[in-house]
Formats: C-alpha cells, sequence, structure tokens
C-alpha cells in the first residue's frame, strides 16, 4: 500500500482545522517566522491542463533505491485557482519533488494516477539548508509521458547566521 494514501487525508482533516499542511504561496523574502525547514513555492505552466487535480509532494532524502511514490512525502500541496503551490517545513538536505494527476479525487497516489518526478538537472535541489527557500516558475506536467519539467528553479539560500566576532559595535 502507498503510504502517502494515510498522510493526505490526515493532512486535509488537519488543514481543515487550521493545522497542517496549507496550498497557496507566501512570497519568499516575506517577513515571516524562521523556519528549521525549506519553504518552496511555484507556479504551474499557464497550459497546463487539467491543473486542479493535480497535487504536489515534497519528499527529502530519498534513498537512491526507493520510490519517492512508496514513501511518506514531507510536504503536501494542492495547486490554487493562480496555478500556484506551495510546500512548507520540507527537512534540509536533497528534495525530490513529485506531481501527479489525482483521478481518483481522495488525495492518495492509487494505480493509474500519472506521476512524475521533476527534473532536476542543475541539481539545485541538492544539499537545501534550513531556511532556504526554492522558487520552481512554469512547471509543467506531462501526464503522458510521466515527465516533470520547470522552465527554472531558483534557489535563495537563507542568510548565514553573524557570528559575534564579525559583529561592529
Amino acid at each position: 500500500m502507498i503510504r502517502a494514501r494515510l498522510f493526505l487525508p490526515l493532512a486535509v482533516a488537519l488543514a481543515a482545522c487550521g493545522e497542517g499542511p496549507k496550498s497557496g504561496s507566501v512570497p519568499l523574502g516575506s517577513k515571516v517566522a524562521p523556519t528549521s525547514g525549506v519553504e518552496i513555492a511555484g507556479t504551474f505552466a499557464a497550459k497546463t491542463p487539467d491543473f486542479g487535480r493535480l497535487l504536489v509532494f515534497a519528499y527529502a532524502n530519498v534513498p537512491p533505491d526507493a520510490p519517492p511514490a512508496e514513501l511518506e512525502p514531507a510536504s503536501v500541496s494542492a495547486i490554487g485557482p493562480n496555478r500556484d503551490f506551495a510546500l512548507s517545513g520540507v527537512p534540509p538536505g536533497n528534495v525530490t519533488i513529485l506531481v501527479f494527476a489525482d483521478k481518483g479525487s481522495d488525495g492518495a497516489i492509487d494505480p493509474g494516477d500519472p506521476i512524475a518526478i521533476l527534473d532536476d538537472p542543475g541539481h539545485q535541489l541538492t544539499a537545501l539548508q534550513a531556511g532556504d527557500g526554492v522558487v520552481i516558475t512554469d512547471l509543467a506536467f506531462d501526464a503522458a509521458h510521466g515527465k516533470a519539467t520547470a522552465g527554472a528553479i531558483d534557489v535563495r539560500r537563507a542568510a548565514a547566521p553573524t557570528s559575534p566576532a564579525t559583529q561592529t559595535q
């Protein structure tokens, strides 16, 4: 059984109570409380068909021999009306983004649901650190070929804390 099946219904229930993963984007660089994870925001390409049935899962530090779809996602996002998504609190390290078309509208990856792992040819989603922000623009999901590509992946590194020795007084 795919573990994601158990996660999303719980996440949806918690979100309804005001807790848990939420979708919608918060502009990176906004004044928000510091986070111990990585924040990922993005938009889907304008020509993405049936975007309302797409979900985005983020996985952290996936072992090389493990299919991400069989693991528990670190963060989940539905797609907003403006084709945007937001994944928050993703653990630092190497991040894998999975996009899938939820044919059953049940929030779980079922047999027959088209899935794709985001292609990251520049390896921008590796060695991410707590507080980093990632912006993925023009994400395209090709269900027929099981491909997900981005127009751009922009990593904004968290500001390094200033040590007392380097502060001027």
